[in-house]
């Protein structure tokens, strides 16, 4: 089984020295982002290690793009023989599948589809814990840490990978929840 884009960009990230890693870390802050895209808070990025890094680069900008940008920098810091090593441990966009897909071409679930603009726009966060607190879906820690977030935008990141741990079913739910919540958003995303 290939390795995950993830794992490939954190096993880059290792072979940094820490100040290495700092000086990436201030440079993914100060890129020229595609439409659509911004970067991720300084806050965040502060005390993230190679692991939490990678993590907050997939989460964040998904698979490819998230790929790019950490080449982009590795590149500009000049790191180019752990860009290349990147590079070449990358699996093939054949090996990560079509965008969109998931195993066996089905279709991915609109949540993870979604995820940045879900991430970014959805105001409805807390009437959706509700929800999942009321149904069972989370468990109360689960909900007090994700009301606990200071902004909208990391109670959505929170919202997204507690749900997204508890796999296919919690992620159904929550795009029901969001529906219910505000359909005009959900539509605006889907087209439907």
């Amino acid at each position: 089984m290939p390795r995950t884009v993830r794992q490939c960009i954190v096993e880059a990230l290792e072979n940094l020295g820490r100040s290495q890693l700092r000086r990436f870390k201030e440079d993914l802050s100060e890129v020229q982002y595609r439409p659509g895209f911004g970067a991720i808070p300084r806050g965040r990025l502060e005390d993230a290690d190679a692991l939490d890094l990678g993590r907050l680069l997939v989460s964040t900008y998904r698979d490819g793009y998230a790929a790019e940008l950490t080449l982009q920098v590795l590149e500009a810091l000049p790191e180019r023989e752990v860009a290349d090593s990147l590079r070449s441990s990358l699996p093939s966009p054949a090996e990560r599948q079509a965008p969109g897909t998931g195993p066996h071409g089905s279709t991915a679930h609109p949540v993870d589809l979604h995820h940045y603009e879900i991430v970014q726009r959805f105001h409805s966060a807390d009437s959706v814990l509700d929800r999942l607190l009321g149904r069972g879906t989370i468990t109360a820690e689960q909900y007090e840490l994700a009301r606990a977030q200071p902004t909208r935008t990391e109670k959505n990141r929170a919202l997204l990978r507690i749900v997204g741990d508890k796999g296919k079913e919690a992620k159904e739910q929550l795009w029901r929840d969001m529906e219910l919540e505000d359909a005009m958003f959900t539509r605006s995303l889907t087209g439907h």
